[in-house]
Parts: structure tokens; C-alpha cells; sequence
């Protein structure tokens, strides 16, 4: 069954190809409520702050719009700050297996940082689809620029509180790190 897609209150969808990747992007924008307040507004507007922190949200397609959805009335209720979301996706299909299918094999090739063969033929065999991986050194580099409404001015937002691509490259960095010096995976001190 298609359905037409859900919408976001306060939120955006951009397509995006990178050039990295050579892969295009779906990425969503949810704006907080309060982010274009007027001066005078009441609870919960009238203490927004001059600059917003941004969560990157991985899998995008699937989560953002739980993301947006949890950070929006914990703000309300005072237990967190309201923030920019920004979910990094695929463009869907309008056949929800395809639409699942398609991102499934997508996020392998974009959040692994090594090929494995085996793991494509098995991915391939069961999604009946090339499903290659190993190449996140490119993904991080279009999260780095395109992906990064921040970094092309496009949102105000607090360089001390906002969450970057930095954290997911930093990460992917020491696990690669990890396999090389020892030739097995050990997980990092602090994830």
C-alpha cells in the first residue's frame, strides 16, 4: 500500500547529491517552534535561546521525526533545550519494502568504515540487490559540508552546543584505528 509521506510540523526536506559519494541524500530539517518567535510571545516561546543547539540524527528516514518528536515536549516541560534536527536519509520510494530495502542496503555502504565481500554477497543474496559497503570516509566528508546546514550559514546556531559530524568521524576513526593495530575490533572507551 503507498501512503503519502508524514510531515513534520516546523520542519523542511531538502534532496541532496554529494559529490563524495556520488549518492543522493534525503535530508530533513526540524526547526524549533519557537525558532521564529516574536519578542513578546508566551510560554513555552518566551525564553528561546539566541542561538540553538542541532542534533544530527543518523538514519534519518526512520528516526528524525522520533527525534524531533521526544526533544520537542522535553523542552515544553523544562527537562532540555529545544533543538535543530537534522535527519541524514535517502529519498524513499513509495512502495514502503522497497523504501525500507533501499535505505537498509544504503546505510551499510555509507556507516561502514572497511569493505567486506562476504558481508555484501550475504546483503545482496538477501535484499536481491548490489548492496556494497565500506564507504564511510565518504559519507563523513558530505556530512562535513553538504549535510551541514551549519556550515553553509544557512541556521544560527551555537558552535558550543552543537553536536557535529565530529563526533560520528571521531568515533569511526578510533574503530578503524582499533582494527588496524590489533586485527580485531575493540570498541573505544567512550562511544
Amino acid at each position: 500500500m503507498a501512503a503519502d509521506p508524514a510531515t513534520i510540523l516546523g520542519s523542511e526536506t531538502h534532496i541532496m547529491n554529494s559529490q563524495h559519494s556520488g549518492r543522493t541524500y534525503q535530508i530533513s530539517i526540524s526547526l524549533p517552534l519557537g525558532y521564529a518567535r516574536q519578542a513578546a510571545e508566551a510560554w513555552p516561546f518566551n525564553a528561546t535561546p539566541a542561538s540553538w543547539p542541532v542534533v544530527y540524527v543518523l538514519d534519518g528516514n526512520w528516526y528524525a521525526g522520533m527525534v524531533t518528536g521526544i526533544i520537542r515536549p522535553m523542552a515544553w516541560c523544562g527537562s532540555t533545550t529545544d533543538a535543530i534536527v537534522v535527519g541524514i536519509g535517502y529519498p524513499e520510494d513509495q512502495d514502503a519494502i522497497e523504501a525500507f530495502r533501499a535505505s537498509f542496503t544504503r546505510r551499510d555502504h555509507d556507516l561502514t568504515p572497511v569493505s567486506d565481500e562476504a558481508v555484501e554477497q550475504s546483503m545482496e543474496k538477501v535484499h536481491k540487490r548490489p548492496t556494497p559497503n565500506g564507504d564511510a570516509a565518504n559519507f563523513h566528508q558530505f556530512i562535513r559540508g553538504r549535510a551541514n546546514p551549519l556550515g553553509r550559514g544557512r541556521l544560527p546556531s551555537g558552535s558550543n552546543k552543537a553536536h557535529s559530524g565530529r563526533a560520528f568521524v571521531w568515533r569511526t576513526v578510533r574503530l578503524v584505528q582499533s582494527v588496524h593495530d590489533s586485527g580485531s575490533v575493540q570498541l573505544p572507551d567512550r562511544w
